[in-house]
């Protein structure tokens, strides 16, 4: 299995954009972590492969509930993680506020 940050960026703005739940997040997740638990994981470009797993890890607990209810990680998390993976941040406040008006 390969996995581009691309994919690891879009993964992000699909959540954010709920083109994708919290839940098929973190399954896709676990699928790229089982990948690489058999050794049949390449990570591109292999040069931020520490970004992109902290990514896909990030990814993996997206879905986790937080107390007493709800998510534990809030959307405004989830922005302040993505400048790791070189995400414009401005550009999703906007799509955002585009989705509220």
């Amino acid at each position: 299995m390969e996995v581009t940050l691309d994919q690891v960026r879009s993964v992000f703005e699909d959540v954010l954009q709920k083109r994708m739940t919290r839940e098929e997040a973190s399954v896709w997740a676990f699928s790229v972590i089982v990948a690489s638990d058999n050794d049949s994981l390449t990570l591109v470009p292999n040069e931020k492969k520490d970004k992109l797993w902290k990514g896909i890890l990030y990814l993996g607990g997206i879905d986790l509930i937080g107390i007493p209810y709800g998510y534990l990680f809030y959307e405004e998390d989830i922005i302040i993680e993505m400048p790791e993976l070189s995400i414009n941040k401005m550009r999703l406040y906007e799509t955002k506020l585009k989705g509220k008006l």
